[in-house]
């Protein structure tokens, strides 16, 4: 019998500690106390190099824009500027305050594997949306700064419901792997959930297809109709692609560590008299 479509919270919250505890074994939860996961290198130290990483092309922006006089940039093109900045910030800001969040509100050594995959998914998916947001604003710039904004914001908002539909497919077709469930997931769902496997092929073509019929409509049919409609094709493909570009970072998303430690969450206390770890291994130091 299938069951009714829930919100993933209520889904993962339906499975009850008997099922859970058939499918998340000793091992993977001691991996995760251990604080480590096949590498030499604690979650500790992953966490930090991932943070730190976030702000590698923040801060190489914010030093190349110091030899910049706002001054003399054209006043066309300041809102460009201002934008950009502004994205920068926002980029830097929302890294920060995810790291502290889910430092301190899933910050148990139990929890060690689930709070580093989610954290690295999360910070990809930032700066990925960030960074891609201001390619498609630099080509938008020969639009009304109004139009380009609003562009801009409808595209925070596509990505958003994107990558929101394909993490709840995946975290729903896990549940129904594994932990007995029946959720009917609709074919699009699916499909839109492995499409971010086949982006990278669909990027490369794309931008030589672009690159090589873009030389040939600008220079044989200058300021014609057709040059101008391939323009707007042109910048429609630009959103698209960064789209394609934003929703790569699904790919690192790993539902089965997900729902795990969500359940490690909800069934914490058994668990841990279960397994026989002491409140400081599962803990940490208060």
């Amino acid at each position: 019998m299938r069951c009714k479509m829930k919100t993933v919270r209520q889904a993962i919250n339906q499975v009850t500690f008997e099922v859970a505890e058939n499918n998340i074994k000793k091992e993977s939860i001691q991996a995760g106390v251990g604080g480590k996961e096949n590498t030499l290198m604690s979650y500790f130290f992953k966490k930090i190099l991932f943070f730190i990483g976030s702000f590698i092309v923040p801060i190489i922006f914010f030093l190349a824009m110091t030899s910049y006089d706002i001054n003399q940039v054209p006043k066309s093109g300041r809102y460009l500027f201002i934008t950009i900045f502004f994205i920068f910030i926002m980029v830097i800001l929302l890294n920060v305050y995810v790291y502290f969040r889910m430092y301190r509100k899933t910050g148990f050594p139990y929890l060690n594997q689930f709070n580093f995959r989610l954290l690295a998914f999360l910070l990809l998916e930032i700066s990925m949306t960030g960074y891609s947001s201001i390619t498609i604003l630099g080509s938008l710039n020969k639009y009304n700064p109004v139009l380009a904004v609003a562009i801009l914001l409808l595209y925070y908002l596509m990505v958003y419901r994107l990558v929101k539909v394909i993490i709840d497919t995946q975290i729903y077709e896990e549940l129904n792997k594994n932990y007995g469930t029946k959720y009917q997931i609709k074919n699009w769902k699916r499909l839109l959930s492995r499409f971010p496997i086949v982006l990278f092929i669909i990027i490369i073509i794309g931008m030589q297809g672009y690159r090589i019929s873009k030389s040939y409509f600008i220079f044989t049919h200058v300021d014609s109709p057709l040059s101008m409609a391939y323009s707007i094709i042109g910048d429609t493909g630009v959103v698209l692609l960064a789209i394609c570009v934003t929703l790569l970072p699904t790919i690192s998303f790993n539902s089965e560590i997900f729902v795990r430690g969500t359940l490690l969450k909800n069934y914490t206390e058994k668990f841990r008299e279960k397994y026989k770890f002491t409140e400081t291994e599962w803990y940490g130091e208060k």
